[in-house]
């Protein structure tokens, strides 16, 4: 019977990837155009330009790694309907975990929402599940936002030491962040950006395995939902801006993006799914504890903090107890 309803299976698939590039858009597209937006040296439409644009050649310039680790070792899915299926469970719970949480006031990260439902899935429809791979890919999760904070500490910390002469000017920042941004774009493109080009190359008929082949119509596609997404999630991002983890200063947001940028694109290279926004929000808990641990608020850490925590066995329950319900049913 699920080889007769394969295509059900299919078009399901490409909702999601159509409602995954745009959930990406509106979690990560915003917030990562946001803390920008005192910084007058990049405007906001040609920031916007530039995050889509970087996004959608993510796979061209760095190949398709991350990709390949997002659909082959966290769970061994089939090229068969059984193994789109089970994709399709993984991928849907994720969805609705990061909308659960966000209506809660909980932001969080698509990715350990996605790790999470993707594992969940395969250990629920009874796939094979290399428990290394998974915990090698969930520790690299985990240094990511550390990383990115020690980075940015250091920065601001040197800063800091050398005196206030001899911290940068306005302009210096303002020049910091052309390079900075588009850096921090980049790495987003080479890595988060990959599990949109996953999802829509299986989508588009590919075999859910470790093989990630993509087309243009594939990147294009991904590039007007993301774009979409973002332009959705700015207003909301810009709203919350002054709410986050420290009081943003145009210094902070230029640390936090190099610093995340270096993360995000180390872990790339290592075929290595992260997320960016939690690399982001290290490297401004890290500039928050280099210039002082009062200007840290510490509630709003906590409260990012206890998201993340729940996000991935939350997820992977979930999606657990679906998959095992849906593959009886079919």
């Amino acid at each position: 019977m699920l080889a007769a309803t394969g295509t059900v299976w299919s078009a399901a698939l490409v909702l999601l990837a159509g409602s995954f590039a745009v959930v990406s858009g509106i979690n990560d597209g915003g917030a990562l155009l946001s803390p920008g937006l005192r910084i007058p040296s990049l405007s906001t439409l040609f920031s916007f330009c530039v995050l889509v644009a970087a996004t959608t050649a993510g796979p061209v310039l760095f190949g398709t790694r991350v990709a390949a680790t997002f659909l082959g070792r966290l769970v061994r899915f089939g090229p068969d309907a059984s193994g789109r299926a089970a994709l399709t469970v993984g991928v849907a719970v994720a969805l609705a975990v990061v909308l659960l949480l966000s209506l809660r006031g909980l932001p969080t990260s698509l990715t350990l929402a996605v790790v999470g439902g993707l594992t969940g899935a395969g250990l629920g429809w009874g796939l094979p599940v290399p428990v290394a791979s998974v915990g090698t890919v969930l520790l690299a999760a985990a240094l990511a936002p550390v990383v990115s904070s020690l980075i940015a500490w250091l920065v601001t910390r040197s800063l800091r030491l050398a005196g206030p002469r001899r911290s940068p000017a306005a302009a210096a920042v303002g020049r910091t962040h052309r390079v900075a941004f588009p850096l921090q774009c980049l790495a987003y493109g080479a890595n988060d950006g990959q599990k949109m080009v996953a999802l829509c190359a299986v989508a588009a008929g590919g075999a859910a395995t470790g093989s990630v082949p993509f087309g243009v119509s594939a990147l294009v596609c991904c590039g007007v939902l993301f774009g979409l997404g973002a332009l959705l999630g700015l207003p909301r991002a810009a709203a919350s801006l002054g709410s986050g983890i420290v009081p943003l200063r145009p210094l902070d947001t230029v640390t936090a993006e190099l610093a995340a940028a270096v993360a995000v694109l180390g872990s790339a290279a290592l075929g290595f799914p992260v997320s960016m926004t939690q690399s982001v929000a290290g490297g401004l808990f890290g500039t928050g504890l280099g210039t002082g641990a009062r200007r840290v608020r510490w509630r709003q850490a906590g409260r990012i903090g206890a998201a993340w925590m729940v996000t991935l066995p939350l997820s992977a329950g979930m999606a657990a107890v679906l998959a095992a319900g849906v593959k009886e049913l079919v």
